[in-house]
């Protein structure tokens, strides 16, 4: 329904939804998700694995006997460099957030489900200007047979300001930049099914689809896009801690602009490994190819991606990600580069000081280089960014807690440097 929604007209190449339609689609979303559990209102770091945290809880003894949790959400603080579109000038200004989030575990001893929906609006003052962020995650996993596991996964977000997500599954990966765009909606929806043909050998088939909707005209032109991605992988237990994997994945790219259309192939071998009980890791590496439909050049790069997660003790956990590979251009220019080839790596740290008191700390880098696959077939470009985020939080009870944050960006586009530094505080209170 979301996606039906905010997709343009017939056939995805329209001039796109009525402001008036633009208006009753974001309010609809509101109304379907309450909350922003986290209150950072801002550009957010996230570079965990997210589906540790989407596996666990389901079955947990604290959701079984409270199987709903709600949280209100009240932050404050200042950005030094905050605009409400991809055009507008950049100015600094304090902020004013609040928001609401849902999270509800259900399911059967088969059936394991996770809904989250958050909601909040910011306010800032010298810009007598509202943002919306609007989030919803739903997660599904059903073990229809002894052999056979099937899961399903939604993703939805509407907002305005940028997300660095680097996690192990390609298909949570987000590809912003410290560029604005004005408000947008990504929806990322998943299926797979896991089938154990063998006591050592299975295969997971999946289908992934993307959804990235822009309001401005200007922006949609060039950014608007619609992502099939089908998987087969061959999964092979060498060892009881070390699995064999290949995998295939095809992507079709669909732009608004037809002539940004692409097509890329990836073939991957990699290796899953649990070196102890504290320490575990996921590994590929591959090769991609890139077809662009309006100037009909091939591309051909290497793919390397990693995953490694160590648990120092009870309280704290860290976990590195890192990524090479052809990435889609989110480039605000339509004559400007269809791909982009792109390394990331992030970094982060969860520890809890004391029962009370924990904090985490992320920092993300990532480098994206144009080729000159462009629709006028020439040009090139690079952008590197830096994020580096830092918070903490203190529970004065079960139900409320005090948090405070700090997120760095420092940003260079074609040799212009840009940096932007965001403060923020606030209160948490959950039953």
């Amino acid at each position: 329904m979301l996606v039906t929604c905010f997709s343009t007209g017939e056939g995805g190449g329209g001039d796109g939804m009525s402001t008036k339609r633009r208006l009753v689609c974001a309010l609809l979303l509101i109304c379907l998700s309450v909350g922003h559990a986290h209150g950072q209102g801002g550009p957010t770091v996230e570079v965990f694995n997210d589906s540790r945290s989407e596996q666990a809880g389901a079955g947990s003894p604290l959701l079984q006997r409270l199987p709903v949790r709600v949280a209100v959400t009240t932050n404050a603080g200042f950005d030094t460099s905050v605009s409400t579109g991809a055009f507008s000038e950049s100015r600094s200004s304090s902020f004013a957030q609040s928001g609401i989030s849902l999270n509800y575990a259900f399911g059967t001893s088969r059936t394991r489900a996770n809904l989250t929906a958050n909601t909040s609006i910011i306010y800032y003052p010298e810009l007598d200007s509202f943002q919306p962020d609007v989030d919803l995650r739903l997660a599904v996993k059903h073990q229809a047979s002894r052999r056979l596991s099937l899961s399903a996964q939604i993703l939805t977000r509407y907002g305005s300001q940028p997300i660095f997500r680097l996690s192990g599954n390609p298909d949570l990966d987000t590809n912003d930049s410290n560029q604005r765009g004005g408000n947008f909606l990504d929806s990322r929806s998943s299926l797979s099914a896991s089938y154990q043909w063998l006591p050592r050998f299975s295969t997971v088939n999946s289908y992934s689809l993307r959804l990235r909707r822009y309001d401005e005209e200007a922006v949609a032109a060039s950014r608007n896009r619609v992502e099939h991605r089908f998987g087969q992988q061959l999964r092979y237990l060498l060892l009881p801690v070390t699995t064999i994997v290949g995998e295939y994945r095809l992507a079709l790219a669909s732009y608004e602009d037809s002539s940004r259309d692409s097509t890329t192939n990836v073939l991957l071998g990699g290796i899953e490994q649990t070196f102890s009980s504290r320490l575990t890791g996921s590994f590929r590496a591959g090769v991609q190819f890139r077809s662009a439909d309006g100037d009909g050049s091939d591309q051909t790069r290497p793919y390397f991606s990693s995953n490694v997660n160590y648990v120092l003790g009870e309280n704290t956990e860290i976990n590195w990600t890192s990524r090479y590979s052809i990435q889609e251009s989110d480039s605000s220019d339509v004559t400007g580069p269809t791909s982009r080839t792109s390394f990331r790596t992030g970094l982060g740290l969860r520890h809890a000081i004391t029962p009370r008191i924990s904090a985490s700390l992320s920092a993300y880098y990532s480098s994206n280089a144009g080729g000159s696959n462009t629709p006028n077939g020439n040009g090139s470009s690079s952008r590197d960014l830096l994020v580096f985020s830092l918070s903490a939080s203190y529970a004065v009870n079960r139900h409320l807690s005090a948090n405070v944050g700090y997120t760095h960006i420092e940003g260079a586009s074609d040799g212009v440097a840009s940096s932007r530094n965001r403060y923020t505080a606030g209160v948490n209170f959950a039953f």
